[in-house]
């Protein structure tokens, strides 16, 4: 005959109520739980009915309390902050961020898909290394302004400046370094002799030159074109016209005219502005007080017949025939008579 084992059993919550090694079990929720004495707390007995999905783990974020936890697909189990939970890829480099203190092996390997570095110590790609060494390793990346001494007050993410001498502020002791902002502080890389940086605001190349003593330590970088093939000469077969040349709107071609007439009169030193045209019988005369140094005017009277004129006789009567000669006194024009002591 056999033998049937029943436990104590109902839908009352299981607490304190079983005794040493007794058994308990939870109709309505299918609890077990076995005694540790009357009046003592009961423990708990982990059954298949915890794991209520798929992929399922126990986690007890509360002691002596396990909830079943689902892990989904590319998951880890791990606790990034608050309660035990499914990390993804970008949770665990979160955790790993700044708490490596060993080598990584990546066991012969690659790591790809890097994008541009903008820190110091940022990894870079095999084509990054390749242009600078194609470019001599001289060369920096573009810059926006060279001529700041202390930073701007409202950088963006990764502006980028070479610092100016006799720099100041988060810039003190870093001149003629470039300063890249991170986003939160200033970052600086070295610039060694012969080292190049396109300046953004100037569209110009400039390089370091460590021996300067005297002023700025940058030069504008020459272009080194040489001379012109002699077919672009005058005489040649493709002569070149400064009239064709692109126009930067810095130069003295398209854009220094804007009307019929005008002249350019230089201002200052390697400036200059373009006067407009006067009036008809205006002549162009100088004039300290204008921007530009000269002024059209009108012309004076003068004289239209000789004995108008300031060293002339007055007037012609009485002297027919007589011939024009300078004076004794050698001051003006005077009539005369007497040639070689005789008269006329």
């Amino acid at each position: 005959m056999a033998i049937k084992i029943q436990v104590r059993r109902g839908t009352n919550n299981i607490t304190t109520q079983l005794d040493v090694g007794e058994f308990g079990f939870k109709t309505d929720t299918k609890e077990l739980a076995i005694g540790t004495g009357i009046g003592q707390s009961a423990v708990r007995i982990i059954t298949q009915k915890h794991f209520s999905s798929n992929n399922s783990v126990l986690v007890a974020d509360t002691a002596e309390t396990p909830t079943a936890l689902s892990l989904g697909t590319n998951t880890i189990l791990g606790r990034l902050s608050g309660n035990i939970s499914a990390l993804t890829g970008s949770d665990l480099w979160t955790v790993i961020n700044g708490q490596n203190n060993v080598d990584i092996d990546v066991n012969s390997k690659r790591i790809t898909n890097l994008g541009s570095p903008t820190n110091a110590t940022d990894a870079v790609t095999k084509t990054y290394v390749d242009t600078l060494v194609a470019r001599g390793l001289t060369y920096h990346e573009a810059v926006l302004d060279k001529d700041l001494a202390s930073p701007p007050t409202t950088p963006n993410t990764n502006d980028r400046y070479w610092v100016a001498p006799s720099a100041t502020g988060d810039w003190a002791g870093n001149d003629y370094k470039i300063a890249t902002w991170n986003g939160t502080a200033w970052e600086f890389e070295n610039v060694t002799d012969g080292d190049c940086a396109f300046v953004t605001d100037e569209n110009i190349f400039y390089y370091y030159d460590a021996d300067v003593t005297v002023g700025d330590k940058r030069k504008k970088l020459s272009t080194a074109a040489g001379n012109h093939a002699s077919t672009h000469h005058a005489s040649g077969a493709d002569p070149i016209d400064v009239k064709d040349l692109a126009d930067s709107q810095d130069n003295l071609l398209t854009h220094a005219f804007t009307a019929k007439g005008q002249i350019l009169v230089g201002t200052g030193n390697g400036t200059y502005t373009a006067l407009s045209i006067g009036t008809d019988g205006q002549v162009l005369t100088v004039d300290n007080s204008q921007a530009a140094g000269v002024k059209w005017a009108t012309a004076g009277s003068g004289s239209s017949t000789f004995i108008g004129l300031t060293d002339t006789p007055s007037s012609y009567t009485g002297y027919a025939g007589y011939l024009v000669s300078v004076n004794t006194t050698a001051t003006g024009l005077e009539f005369t008579n007497v040639v070689d002591g005789g008269t006329l």
